[in-house]
């Protein structure tokens, strides 16, 4: 996934406002007209760089801010700013099932995140869906085998993880016999 800032040079100062998400690969575009002598990109973090385009791979929050393109037409400098929003992902981001579980017991899923305001979908086997973070399947059969997927999203950005679930079916009840009652010294 690539997002872009494209800085366009008009006649004053244009600021871009882009929002992307935590880990989105940045490429930083510009426009400008004839030939700079020096081109330059400054931004948060002590970012530079002195190319025309240039990528910002697995960005995070700390980048977020005004991003600076200078353009040295020998005595004559032209800037322009680009202003960026990065948001986080749900943080530590963890998911548990009480899997393999036998026919007719409670399967239980779980996604958990320290960050507060997620929200949870998950989809998976026999048409399962759900958007409690916690959801539980009562009577589990052998068809809720396989992989359950969740989406964790904060803000708009989300990131998924795949659960797999095994529900083995309960045996048939064994039968007995015996050729009782006997008698003493009798097999």
């Amino acid at each position: 996934d690539t997002t872009h800032i494209d800085v366009i040079r008009t006649d004053s100062l244009l600021a871009i406002h882009n929002t992307f998400c935590e880990t989105d690969t940045l490429k930083l575009r510009s426009y400008i007209p004839g030939q700079p002598l020096n081109l330059s990109w400054n931004g948060p973090g002590s970012f530079t760089s002195a190319a025309r385009d240039t990528f910002i791979a697995h960005s995070s929050p700390i980048m977020s801010g005004n991003y600076i393109l200078r353009a040295d037409y020998g005595i004559c400098i032209a800037t322009d700013t680009a202003q960026m929003l990065v948001k986080p992902l749900p943080a530590t981001f963890t998911t548990a099932t009480n899997s393999p579980i036998c026919a007719n017991s409670t399967l239980t899923l779980s996604a958990n995140s320290t960050s507060s305001g997620v929200t949870y979908s998950w989809s998976g086997p026999n048409t399962f869906s759900s958007t409690l973070q916690a959801p539980a399947i009562s009577n589990a059969q052998p068809i809720a085998s396989g992989d359950y997927y969740v989406t964790a999203t904060l803000n708009s950005c989300s990131i998924n993880d795949t659960v797999p679930v095994v529900v083995t079916a309960i045996p048939p009840r064994p039968l007995t016999t015996a050729n009782s009652p006997v008698c003493i010294g009798q097999a």
